[in-house]
């Protein structure tokens, strides 16, 4: 008890140390590293509070701002309502405090993106002169680029004015995209310039989940703090136990050479038992040791072990039922978190599986489709398929304002609108409409090709040219073509019928029931399931059977530890412990495996869970 009240102490004396680097005469940067349910949010939000009593005035005097990035807009919602909607600070995704500072240098973005046009354009052209086959479908590819960005550099001088929605399509042909407003900001940071309007309009730069912000961008901000260290004061909130995202900044922790470190050591969140197995997963890594409060319950823990042949919806219900009774708990009945591997396994079971996997094995989409960022499935599932929906049932005012939003018609500049335009616009939702027969659905090629001939919709350029492509190899047919080409992935997927992209967008919308280790990071529930399959995941970056020494680690995984770079087992463990550490009462984790008698035998050696903790399922039966 003493022990716990003296660590409790020194996790409140956190805030102190945080405030005292967030000084406007003395300013210090520093990185927070707070564990799973430490709170840090909490922390986030009375630090802010107190510096706003300290310094709002002058602050506010010379119309300066606080300003706070966090990794998603519903966090972002979060800290502004906990700070009671504060005019004092400025709380933003990653991308839209980017723009914010980016957006009124307008002449040095249209510099920029001519430069990134040349060069891609010089790029395209160097690798069709070397090309020894016109006839490839590569070739072919290039040539629609080659052909696309040329439009895009000779129409350059008439945009007047770049415009980005973080939130948006961002397809209009005036619009930058999410990765070129990092770019530009990142580009433009290196200038003494723009380093001294950040830090004139932001004294203080406050980073939440900093180990999974874009590592481009933390290495801007670390060498602005290097060049301007009694300036501005830098925080990062944060913990590489629970990094995912493979374009974070892998070393973070490694590179802050003279910042201070405090830490929080409490974990406000979930039960003893639990907190003993965070604390067994951290050993080896960085050995943080986290305390669970007074408060918290014993909890029960318990992993079962089932054939991957098994009946899975049966012996997920059966493990609830088994749950209930160990816990005494209803809710295990009626009210239970399902957390899955990844997002393969959420695609098998909802019926979207082809398109997930597609898109997964290409290097262009591999992030994108885990983070629900693909513009081509985001045109389909927030333009095309809400028109039809609206049109279907009849809404006849969520039509107009979903058509007032994306069709041309509407949004070019043209003042002259007249009936005739409103009833092009309802034959052309109509055509759309009329693609779907009660036999089936149509695939995306089907719709894109009504929207391309009746100039309906802007189309993302990406689309422009899969659709382009594929009618160029009509006249290619009868020749052998490589299969080599950054499309290959799209076009399989706008093969597919559009109810895999609509079953996709509810899934990321969290309409469908299901989230994953990934997107639950933050969240917490009262009582979790852990699904764990590596062959339903499909997936290549993690192996729970190598985790639990079931699977041998591959050469690949060996030379990687040798060389001292990021293993499979090691991107495991914290995807294991953002699972585990999601769970306030009870936590059920299930895995399927070839061998669940030798699973067992591993993982009670590991020292993670006790014997009694692991338990294997044969014939459904406990």
């Amino acid at each position: 008890m003493a022990r716990i009240q003296e660590i409790q102490n020194k996790d409140n004396e956190v805030n102190n140390e945080i405030l005292s680097c967030l000084n406007m005469k003395n300013p210090q940067s520093f990185f927070m590293l707070a564990g799973a349910g430490s709170g840090k949010t909490r922390t986030l939000v009375e630090v802010l509070e107190e510096v706003e009593k300290r310094y709002g005035e002058e602050l506010y005097l010379y119309g300066r701002k606080i300003a706070v990035i966090t990794y998603t807009n519903a966090a972002c919602n979060e800290i502004i309502s906990r700070l009671k909607n504060s005019d004092l600070f400025s709380v933003s995704t990653i991308h839209s405090f980017s723009w914010r500072l980016i957006c009124s240098f307008q002449r040095d973005i249209k510099n920029y993106v001519r430069i990134e046009l040349e060069n891609d354009i010089d790029e395209l052209q160097k690798k069709q002169v070397k090309a020894h086959n016109t006839t490839t479908k590569t070739y072919i590819e290039r040539e629609l680029k080659l052909k696309n960005k040329s439009k895009k550099l000779m129409n350059l001088d008439s945009i007047k004015k770049f415009i980005y929605s973080p939130d948006g399509d961002n397809t209009s042909k005036n619009s930058l995209n999410h990765s070129q407003v990092l770019k530009i900001f990142v580009k433009f940071l290196e200038e003494p310039l723009m380093q001294r309007i950040l830090i004139r309009m932001y004294p203080m730069l406050l980073i939440d989940e900093c180990q999974d912000t874009n590592k481009h961008v933390m290495e801007a901000i670390l060498k602005l703090q290097e060049s301007n260290s009694d300036r501005i004061s830098i925080g990062l909130f944060g913990d590489m136990m629970q990094r995912i995202y493979s374009d974070g900044k892998h070393d973070l922790n490694k590179v802050l050479h003279g910042w201070k470190s405090p830490m929080k050591q409490m974990n406000y969140r979930c039960p003893k038992r639990i907190v003993r197995t965070l604390n067994k997963l951290r050993e080896d890594v960085d050995g943080l040791v986290q305390y669970p409060n007074d408060r918290n319950e014993e909890g029960v823990i318990r992993i079962f072990l089932c054939s991957s042949s098994i009946n899975k919806i049966d012996v997920e219900k059966l493990i609830c039922s088994e749950m209930h009774s160990l816990t005494s708990d209803d809710g295990w009945i009626n009210s239970v978190q399902s957390l899955i591997l990844e997002h393969q396994m959420a695609a098998e079971r909802l019926g979207f599986g082809e398109f997930y996997s597609h898109l997964h094995s290409s290097n262009k989409y591999k992030n994108k489709v885990t983070e629900g960022k693909v513009v081509e499935a985001k045109f389909f599932g927030e333009q095309v398929l809400p028109l039809v929906g609206a049109y279907k049932n009849d809404e006849k005012y969520e039509l107009a304002k979903l058509a007032k939003k994306y069709f041309k018609q509407f949004n070019e500049g043209k003042e002259d609108l007249n009936v005739n335009r409103i009833q092009y616009v309802k034959e052309s939702v109509e055509a759309l409409s009329n693609a779907w027969t009660e036999a089936h659905a149509p695939n995306g090629f089907d719709l894109l090709r009504i929207i391309k001939e009746r100039d309906a919709i802007q189309l993302p350029d990406s689309l422009e040219i899969v659709l382009e492509l594929q009618d160029e190899q009509k006249e290619y047919q009868n020749d052998e073509l490589e299969i080599d080409n950054d499309f290959e992935a799209l076009e399989k997927v706008l093969n597919l019928e559009i109810t895999q992209v609509e079953k996709y967008t509810k899934y990321m919308n969290e309409e469908a029931g299901f989230a994953t280790h990934q997107g639950v990071k933050g969240l917490e529930y009262p009582r979790v399931m852990l699904i764990i399959n590596d062959s339903e995941a499909r997936g290549f970056m993690f192996s729970y059977e190598k985790l639990f020494s079931i699977k041998e680690r591959s050469d690949t995984d060996i030379r990687n530890e040798k060389e001292g770079k990021e293993t499979t087992i090691e991107r495991t463990k914290r995807l294991f412990y953002v699972g585990c550490s999601r769970a306030e009462k009870s936590l059920a984790i299930v895995l399927y495996t070839s061998n669940p008698e030798e699973a067992k035998e591993n993982i009670v050696t590991s020292g993670w869970f006790n014997t009694e903790e692991v338990r294997v399922l044969n014939n459904l039966s406990i």
